[in-house]
């Protein structure tokens, strides 16, 4: 219960919990903590308007009839470490959202189909070469072993140090190989199995390294991607601020497909050479391969009104409105001003851009 003490005490949010206005409710993201809390916009309206005000003041402010409410809120505040209450509030400044990133390329993706189609250890050091830090490779038909780890020792002396494997089941991809794999490839962050006989996670590194997970879908191709789930919220400094100005999603990210074509993503249909003839760097260097970095949430259609904003990833590959590069994602279910999810691909709305993207094989 908030003490008589601190009525009389200023409160100020904490500079690592940060605001978010939706149009049905709001958000405080915990970027220190990793947490995200759900708030009613009245209480939004509070922290933003009344930072720095004592309780007793902001009681008077909204009337003595919203007394309880406010003690009630401002109870949650104190108990989750949201809030804390100080007579020199001016000292805590807010947290400074310029996202800032040095490397040309963080992340990219390789979808290999055959490992014939290109030269992949050529492309890898491409990718090292660009700085990026971060690569998954996608393989949507079974890898032999052999084939599998030679792929992986072609990052060794790289500057590429996350590395993520999408693999389809086969009888030797078990828990235990791929823990051994983990603890040979010290890149490997995560190992994801599909279309595995059951499901199941393991985490067995005292890092973000080593996370293995079986799934029982079976992901055919690249239409799978660009799915929008609480799940896959991520709640951190770096991708808020990247969100403030930056597509969460395409923002510094170059790609193969399995044919060897250079694009933002795997799934666009847009390609800017294929890499048996043309450089990454001269990808580029094209006049429209940046165009989507800068397409932030605050620009989307309905995506501007959801409390989960900044904290969601993006995609552009499929959009409900194919001719609008600014319409809300397809594969999103969450309705901002009913506060509710829905499953996406049944909402009579959506058919029509399920059909153009040909997606109906994957539903």
């Amino acid at each position: 219960m908030i003490q008589s003490i601190q009525k009389q005490k200023p409160f100020s949010l904490f500079a690592c919990c940060l605001l978010v206005q939706g149009i049905g409710r709001s958000l405080i993201v915990d970027v220190q903590r990793n947490k995200m809390h759900l708030i009613p916009n009245s209480l939004y309206l509070i922290l933003s308007e009344c930072n720095g005000m004592t309780l007793n003041a902001i009681i008077q402010t909204y009337g003595e009839e919203n007394q309880a409410c406010i003690i009630d809120y401002f109870d949650f505040l104190s108990k989750e470490e949201l809030i804390f209450f100080t007579n020199s509030p001016i000292n805590f400044p807010k947290l400074n959202l310029t996202w800032e990133q040095p490397r040309i390329i963080t992340n990219g993706i390789i979808d290999i189909q055959l490992v014939e189609a290109f030269d992949i250890q050529l492309v890898i050091n491409q990718f090292s070469v660009l700085a990026c830090h971060a690569l998954q490779l996608r393989f949507f038909s079974q890898l032999k072993l052999d084939k599998l780890e030679c792929i992986l020792d072609y990052f060794e002396n790289t500057r590429i140090q996350s590395v993520e494997l999408l693999v389809k089941y086969d009888n030797y991809l078990t828990e235990s190989y791929l823990k051994a794999l983990c603890l040979k490839y010290k890149r490997l962050a995560i190992v994801t199995v599909f279309a595995a006989p059951t499901s199941g996670m393991f985490h067995f590194q005292a890092n973000p390294f080593g996370n293995i997970f079986f799934v029982t879908q079976n992901i055919m191709n690249q239409n799978h991607c660009g799915l929008i789930l609480s799940d896959f919220f991520t709640v951190n400094i770096k991708t808020f601020t990247e969100a403030q100005k930056h597509n969460t999603c395409l923002n510094r990210k170059i790609s193969i497909d399995k044919e060897g074509y250079i694009k933002n993503c795997p799934s666009m249909k847009q390609h800017y050479g294929n890499i048996r003839d043309t450089t990454l760097q001269q990808a580029l260097e094209h006049p429209d391969f940046k165009k989507y970095w800068t397409v932030h949430k605050d620009q989307i259609k309905i995506c501007k009104d959801c409390e989960f904003r900044y904290i969601c990833t993006d995609c552009r590959a499929y959009v409900e409105d194919p001719q609008d590069m600014y319409s809300k994602p397809l594969k999103c279910g969450y309705n901002p001003y009913t506060c509710e999810w829905e499953e996406w691909s049944t909402n009579p709305l959506k058919q029509k851009a399920i059909d153009h993207y040909h997606l109906r094989p994957i539903l």
